[in-house]
């Protein structure tokens, strides 16, 4: 089957479910997307053909506007699509899977993709995208919709790779911005934490990091 065929069918039969919760498909990202006040939350799609197999990996994001407008003022780079790749909390589907199912949030390689290759598999994978929708991707938007809970996923243990913001330094920018948001009295302890752990970074991630913690403070 044809990757662009695949992807039309499948996103037009989960948009006329998803449209129900105010989710709208976005071409540019592969992404469903709601927009609200002070959340975006999204529901991705990746689409990748190898041979003639067609694979899609789903992932969950949230992005919470007052935390990443305050990254962005110190992040030396501003365009938009680097602005819409920023995330405050998110993974893959698996990844958050287990953190339900397993209570666990230790990080692994494991991924969940879906093969395609006939109309049988295009149905198959339509229910399965949707019933993942419903029993964890909405979970997760529902429990994690406040900057209380980001908090708590990223800066209840600052040595351990978290899985819902794993990409450092940003980590370290996302939990320091919620960290001062909600003024924890231990803020100047994460603040010197997550600075030992930014040292090995390249210069412009450090360089973000050292303007971001000067905006704080």
């Amino acid at each position: 089957m044809e990757k662009r065929l695949v992807r039309s069918l499948i996103i037009e039969r989960l948009g006329k479910v998803f449209k129900e919760h105010k989710f709208i498909w976005s071409s540019k990202y592969d992404q469903f997307i709601r927009k609200e006040d002070d959340i975006i939350y999204i529901y991705s799609l990746s689409f990748s053909k190898k041979d003639q197999h067609i694979f899609i990996r789903p992932s969950v994001k949230m992005k919470f506007k007052k935390i990443e407008e305050i990254y962005f003022k110190a992040a030396s780079q501003k365009d938009k699509d680097y602005q819409h790749s920023i995330i405050t909390l998110g993974n893959t589907i698996k990844q958050i899977i287990r953190h339900f199912d397993e209570n666990t949030d230790i990080w692994t390689n494991e991924i969940q993709e879906f093969l395609i290759e006939n109309e049988e598999d295009t149905s198959r994978t339509v229910l399965a995208l949707e019933n993942l929708f419903f029993e964890y991707v909405l979970r997760y938007f529902n429990n994690y919709n406040n900057i209380e809970s980001v908090d708590k996923l990223l800066n209840s243990d600052l040595m351990v790779l978290s899985i819902h913001n794993s990409l450092y330094p940003l980590r370290a920018c996302i939990g320091l911005i919620t960290a001062k948001l909600i003024q924890r009295k231990d803020y100047e302890l994460i603040k010197s934490t997550y600075s030992s752990k930014i040292i090995t970074s390249i210069d412009e991630y450090r360089n973000n990091f050292s303007r971001l913690v000067k905006l704080l403070d």
